[in-house]
C-alpha cells in the first residue's frame, strides 16, 4: 500500500483548502484511478480504446428519460450567476456519427468541468465526442459567462471495460482556458458519506431542457452501502448526465449523476484514487522552467538572411514553456516570436529568450557581416574604387569572407593596396570563374582586367593577416606609379626631340597593353610612329589611345611597321597618356614605339 498526499481546493470564494492523504491500492480495476483521454500527446494515462461500451447493471439504462420520484420537488434556479449555480454548466455534444444531445456539468477547478464519461465517449455513436460546448450558468438564452469549445476529454479506463458503466461513470473536459476566477468551483469528497441533505442541480429535459434545476434531498444510510455508486432519489430527467451531486452544506461534489431506473436514480461515486486522479488533471502541479539553453549560442550572418533559434528547456517536464523573445539591436536582427531571427544591417545583436513564469534567460550573440560572403550578392565597389570593411572572428567555424563587385573603366594593369601602400593579391574572379591575368616581370604584383568586365574580389583572414578592420585601394592603369617616376619626357628644341615607349613584356601571360605618361615642354606638334626592332617584327600592328590629363580619350590610331599615323598638337606643360596594345604575342616583345616632338616656330 502506498500513500500520495494532494491538497483539494474545497470550494472557491472564500473556500478553505483541505489536507488529504488518500491510499492508493494496485486491486481493483474498477477503481484503477487512471483516466484515458481523447488527446494522446503528452499525457502519462493509458489508453484502451479498443474497448467497447459496458451494458448496463442492475437495471441501469444510461440514457432513460425520466427519474421522478416520490412527485415533483425540483426548483427553478432564479439567478443562475450566483455561487454555486455559477458553477453548473449546461453541456452541447456532438458526436462523429452527427448526433448532438444535451448533458450537464459541474466547475471543479478554473478549467475542468466534471461530468459523466457516457457524455464524452459513446462508442455506438463513434467513440469520443467529436465536440463540447460548455455553457456556464446558462438560463434559457441567457448566458452569464459566455460559451467555450472544448476538444480535450478524458474518462476513466475502468469505464471501458464491459460491465463498469454505472461503476466508473466519470469524464472530464479540459477547457482551454481558465474561466474559474467568473463561476468559481465545486468542492470534491471522498470522505465516509452519511445521511445528510445532498443537492442535484442541472438540466432536466422534460422542464424546458434550457432550465437550471435545483433539488435538495436526504440519501439515506442505505443507499450508501455500494462502493462506486449511489442510489440517491432525487428527480432527474435526460439532459442532467454528469450533473453534480453534492453536499448541500459543505458544495462538495461527492457523486456524478449517471441515470435512472424505475425505482431508484444513480450516480457514480468519487472514491479516493478517482479523486487524486481528478484532482491530477484539474490542478496539474506546476514545474518551473529551471534553465533555457539557446542553441547556437553566437552565429555569423550575412545581412538579409535567417536563422531559427532553439529554446531548449529544462526540466522537460516545465509546466509553463512559454518563451519571450528580444533583440538588443532591431536595427541588426529582429527576431520573432518562435525564435526565428532576421538580419537587416551589419553589426551585433543579442537575441534573448525569456521563461514567461521564471523568468530565465538565456541569449545568443548574432552579428551581422557588412559584406556578403556570396559573389551573387557582392557589394558593388565599381564607383569608389575603394574595398573596406571588417574580417569579423569565426563562429561556430564559420569563416568571415567578403566579396566585392567590381567593374573596371579601362583595360589594363591594376594594383590594390593597403593603407601603408603594400600591394595585396587577393582572390578575384571574373563572372565565369576565371582568374584575370597577374603578375609581370615588369609590372610587379598586378592585375589585368578588361574594361567593363565584371570582376569579384575576395577578402579574408588571409589577405587582412587576422581579423580587423581593413582598407585597400585600387588603382587603375593611369595611376600606375611607374608613370610618375619614369615619364617619357621631351627634349626641348627648335628641330623637336624624341621619346621611345617602353618595350612590351616579353612574358606572354602578361597582355600587351602598356600606359606612358607624357610631358610636352613647349607648343608644338607630335607624330606618332612605329620603330619596330629588328627588321622582322616589321608586320606587327598596334593599336594606340590617346588620353588627356583627365582620363578623357582624345585621340586613337593603328599602327603598322614604321608608318607615320597622327600628329598630336600640344601645348607646353601639357601631360597627356597613351595607351598601346598589341594583339600579336609573338612579336610584341620586340616592339618599340616612337614620338617625334616638333617645335612650333612663329
Amino acid at each position: 500500500m502506498s500513500c500520495r498526499k494532494k491538497i483539494f481546493l474545497s470550494w472557491m470564494l472564500g473556500l478553505v483548502f483541505t489536507a488529504v492523504i488518500f491510499p492508493i491500492s494496485a486491486s481493483a480495476s474498477i477503481d484503477n484511478g487512471v483516466f484515458v483521454s481523447n488527446k494522446m500527446i503528452e499525457k502519462e494515462y493509458p489508453i484502451a480504446l479498443e474497448a467497447t461500451l459496458p451494458n448496463a447493471i442492475d437495471g441501469f439504462a444510461p440514457l432513460r428519460n425520466r427519474g421522478i420520484i416520490d412527485g415533483e420537488s425540483r426548483e427553478l434556479v432564479g439567478n443562475t450567476a450566483m455561487y454555486p449555480y455559477s458553477t453548473i454548466v449546461q453541456l452541447s455534444i456532438t458526436f462523429p456519427n452527427g448526433v448532438s444531445t444535451l448533458g450537464t456539468g459541474s466547475m471543479v477547478s478554473g478549467d475542468t468541468v466534471l461530468t459523466a464519461a457516457h457524455c464524452l465517449y459513446n462508442a455506438s455513436r463513434g467513440g469520443w465526442a467529436s465536440s463540447v460546448v460548455v455553457m456556464p450558468g446558462r438560463q434559457e438564452w441567457t448566458l452569464p459567462f459566455g460559451r467555450y469549445s472544448a476538444d480535450e476529454f478524458y474518462v476513466l479506463s475502468s469505464y471501458l471495460q464491459p460491465g463498469n458503466g454505472l461503476n466508473s461513470d466519470i469524464g472530464l473536459v479540459k477547457l482551454k482556458e481558465d474561466i474559474g476566477g467568473k463561476t468559481g468551483w465545486l468542492g470534491m469528497s471522498a470522505e465516509s458519506l452519511n445521511e445528510n441533505n445532498y443537492t442535484l442541480t442541472g438540466y432536466p429535459g422534460d422542464l424546458g431542457m434550457y432550465y437550471m434545476y435545483t433539488e435538495e434531498r436526504t440519501i439515506p444510510s442505505s443507499d450508501w452501502t455500494t462502493e462506486f455508486y449511489v442510489h440517491h432519489n432525487h428527480d432527474s430527467f435526460s439532459g442532467q448526465s454528469g450533473s453534480p451531486l453534492y453536499e448541500t452544506d459543505n458544495k462538495r461534489t461527492v457523486a456524478v449523476h449517471s441515470g435512472s431506473s424505475d425505482t431508484s436514480n444513480f450516480a457514480t461515486r468519487l472514491t479516493r484514487k478517482r479523486l487524486v486522479a481528478i484532482y491530477d488533471i484539474a490542478f496539474p502541479q506546476k514545474e518551473g522552467v529551471g534553465s533555457i539553453i539557446l542553441t547556437p549560442e553566437s552565429a555569423l550572418l550575412e545581412k538579409n538572411e535567417t536563422l531559427q533559434l532553439t529554446a531548449t528547456i529544462t526540466p522537460e517536464n516545465a509546466t509553463n514553456k512559454e518563451i519571450m523573445w528580444t533583440s538588443s539591436n532591431p536595427d541588426v536582427a529582429t527576431v520573432s516570436a518562435t525564435g526565428l531571427v532576421t538580419t537587416k544591417a551589419a553589426g551585433t545583436a543579442t537575441i534573448t529568450a525569456i521563461a514567461a513564469d521564471s523568468g530565465k534567460k538565456a541569449a545568443s550573440i548574432i552579428t551581422v557581416d557588412d559584406h556578403s560572403d556570396k559573389k551573387d550578392s557582392a557589394t558593388d565597389i565599381t564607383s569608389q574604387n575603394k574595398i573596406e570593411g571588417t574580417i569579423e572572428e569565426s563562429i561556430q567555424n564559420k569563416a568571415d569572407v567578403d566579396y566585392f563587385k567590381y567593374i573596371p573603366k579601362y583595360t589594363g594593369v591594376y594594383r590594390i593596396r593597403n593603407g601603408n601602400g603594400k600591394i595585396v593579391k587577393p582572390s578575384i574572379v571574373d563572372e565565369v570563374g576565371e582568374q584575370p591575368h597577374s603578375g609581370s616581370a615588369w609590372a610587379g604584383d598586378c592585375f589585368y582586367f578588361e574594361e567593363n568586365k565584371t570582376y569579384f574580389i575576395k577578402i579574408d583572414k588571409e589577405i587582412v593577416r587576422g581579423t580587423g578592420a581593413y582598407s585597400y585601394s585600387i588603382e587603375n592603369p593611369f595611376e600606375d606609379p611607374y608613370l610618375e617616376t619614369f615619364p617619357c619626357v621631351f627634349r626641348d628644341g627648335p628641330t623637336g626631340g624624341g621619346a621611345y615607349g617602353t618595350a612590351f613584356s616579353g612574358n606572354l601571360k602578361v597582355p600587351a597593353v602598356r600606359y606612358n605618361l607624357h610631358v610636352i615642354p613647349s607648343d608644338g606638334v607630335i607624330k606618332l610612329y612605329t620603330d619596330p626592332y629588328p627588321s622582322v617584327v616589321n608586320g606587327m600592328t598596334v593599336s594606340v589611345e590617346v588620353y588627356n590629363e583627365n582620363k578623357e580619350k582624345i585621340a586613337e590610331t593603328t599602327l603598322e611597321g614604321r608608318q607615320h599615323s597622327v600628329d598630336i598638337e600640344v601645348s607646353a606643360g601639357q601631360r597627356f597618356y597613351t595607351k598601346v596594345m598589341s594583339e600579336d604575342s609573338e612579336l610584341r616583345g620586340s616592339f618599340l614605339f616612337g614620338w617625334r616632338y616638333l617645335q612650333r616656330v612663329e
